[in-house]
């Protein structure tokens, strides 16, 4: 079994105002988020499991869900 896993937690203070309405994870690169990138590698580098270390804000884990 292969295990990503990704710390996506933090507050973006430093990417400030763009973090004040979005979750750092999600700013966007061209049309993606970035946590998308990162867990797209992941599965092209063939592993099986991604666990995510997130904070009390959910939009990171509403994105895979109804994504």
């Amino acid at each position: 079994m292969q295990v990503a896993v990704i710390p996506p937690a933090g507050s973006g203070t430093r990417l400030r105002p763009f973090t004040r309405n979005i979750a750092k994870p999600l700013l966007p690169i061209l049309n993606k988020p970035i946590v998308q990138y990162v867990v797209e590698e992941a599965v092209a580098a063939g592993l099986t499991e991604i666990v995510f270390v997130l904070g009390p804000d959910r939009a990171v884990l509403d994105h895979f869900i109804t994504g």
